[in-house]
C-alpha cells in the first residue's frame, strides 16, 4: 500500500537522538505514515536499536557522499518517496504529541501545496516563522505573509510540487541548503498554510555534537542567496514577489551577520567585493527590496555597495548602525514605507497581536 505521507531522517552522527524522533512520529494515529532513515556517512547497524524497528513502515537507508551537508541524505530520502506528501526531520529534533495527525487534517482539508509546521524550541520557545498576516493559517500569500522568511520547509510538502521541473535541496553549500529549496517551493506553490494553532516541530537542543558558532566567511552566507539571483526561475517571479525574496533573505543572510563584523579582522577585500556584487544584483532585480528596512540597515547596506570602499569603512559603517538612534532602528528613510508589511514596526505589531493568539 502506498502510504499518504513520507517522512525523510538524515542522521549523520551514531549520538544523535533518532529512536526519539522516530518514536515521536510513531506515536500518530495514522497507520499511512512512512519513514526512511537516512544514515550519512554511518551505517544504519551502528545506530543502537535503530535495525530492530525496520519494517514496511520504517526503511533504513545507508548514503555516502564524502560532503558535510544534510542535502544529500535529503535528497536520497526524497528520490525513494512515493506518497503523495512528503516532509524531512532532523535526527535530534521531534515531533509534539498529535502533531503529525493534526497537519494531515489540515492539508487535506484546505487542499494545500505546503503546510507550514510550528516550530518550537526545545526550552519550550515558540517560533512565530513565518511571521504571516494576523489570524491567518490557509490561502496564504508569498508577499504580504512575508513566506519567503522561511527557510526549512519543515511541515508537509504535496510531492508533486518538487516535480516539473524537479526541486531539491542545493547540494555543495556549505550552509543554507535549504534555502534555495523553500523559496523555489513557494514561488511555484499556489495553496500555501500554517500550523500555528496544532502540536509542533520542536528543534532538539541536546544533540551532542553541535558545530562551533564561529562566524562563517562573508562568502558562505551569500552563497544562498547567488544561487537564488542567478538561478532561471528568479527574473521570472514578479516584482513584488522578488522584493519580497531579496527583503527577507537580506535580512537574514547579509544583514544578521555583517553587524557583528565590527572589527578590521572580519573584513578582506574580496569578501566586500563579493557582499557588493550580491547587493548591486538585488538592487538590479528588485529595486524596493531595501525601502521598508529600517533606515540604520539601508544607510549601513548603502555604504556596502558603494564602489570602492576599504576594511576601515566597513568597520565604520557597522560601528556608525550600532549608534543609531531608536528612530533609525524602526523606521526606514521614506516614512511612506513605515506601514511596509515588511517593515519593523509592521512586524513589532505582529508580534504584539501574536501574543493574543492571532
Amino acid at each position: 500500500m502506498t502510504p499518504l505521507v513520507d517522512l525523510v531522517v538524515a542522521v549523520h552522527d551514531v549520538r544523535r537522538p533518532v529512536l526519539r524522533c522516530l518514536q515521536s512520529i510513531a506515536a500518530a494515529e495514522r497507520s499511512d505514515v512512512r519513514v526512511t532513515v537516512v544514515a550519512h556517512g554511518i551505517s544504519p547497524d551502528d545506530i543502537p536499536g535503530l535495525r530492530e524497528l525496520e519494517n514496511d513502515q520504517l526503511r533504513l537507508e545507508q548514503f555516502e557522499d564524502g560532503i558535510s551537508s544534510p542535502a544529500g541524505p535529503f535528497n536520497h530520502g526524497l528520490e525513494k518517496a512515493t506518497a503523495k506528501y512528503v516532509g524531512i526531520l532532523g535526527s535530534d529534533d521531534y515531533l509534539d504529541s498529535g502533531a503529525l495527525d493534526a497537519w494531515i487534517a489540515q492539508a487535506e482539508r484546505h487542499r494545500l501545496d505546503v503546510l507550514f509546521a510550528g516550530l518550537q524550541h526545545q526550552g519550550g520557545m515558540k517560533l512565530r516563522n513565518p511571521a504571516v498576516r494576523p489570524w491567518r493559517r490557509n490561502s496564504l500569500d508569498v508577499s504580504k505573509d512575508r513566506l519567503f522568511s522561511r527557510a526549512a520547509p519543515i511541515g508537509l510538502i504535496l510531492r508533486t510540487q518538487l516535480e516539473q521541473p524537479r526541486l531539491r535541496f542545493a547540494e555543495g553549500l556549505r550552509t543554507g541548503e535549504d534555502i534555495p529549496f523553500t523559496t523555489a517551493l513557494l514561488a511555484r506553490a499556489r495553496r500555501v498554510g500554517v500550523a500555528f494553532d496544532s502540536p509542533r516541530y520542536v528543534i532538539g537542543a541536546d544533540a551532542v555534537d553541535r558545530v562551533t558558532s564561529m562566524r562563517p566567511a562573508i562568502e558562505t552566507m551569500l552563497e544562498p542567496v547567488t544561487q537564488i539571483l542567478e538561478s532561471e526561475w528568479f527574473p521570472a517571479l514578479p516584482e513584488r514577489v522578488r522584493a519580497a525574496v531579496l527583503t527577507a533573505r537580506i535580512r537574514a543572510n547579509v544583514l544578521s551577520d555583517v553587524v557583528f563584523r565590527d572589527s578590521h579582522e572580519a573584513w578582506t577585500e574580496d569578501e566586500i567585493s563579493q557582499l557588493r556584487e550580491v547587493l548591486l544584483s538585488a538592487d538590479l532585480h528588485a529595486p524596493r527590496a531595501l525601502e521598508p528596512l529600517p533606515a540604520r540597515d539601508h544607510r549601513l547596506l548603502d555604504v556596502l555597495r558603494t564602489t570602492v570602499i576599504t576594511e576601515e569603512d566597513a568597520v565604520e559603517a557597522v560601528a556608525s548602525w550600532g549608534r543609531s538612534s531608536r528612530r533609525d532602528s524602526v523606521l526606514p528613510v521614506k516614512l511612506r514605507y513605515s506601514l511596509h508589511r515588511e517593515s519593523t514596526l509592521v512586524r513589532y505589531v505582529g508580534y504584539y497581536l501574536a501574543r493574543l493568539g492571532a
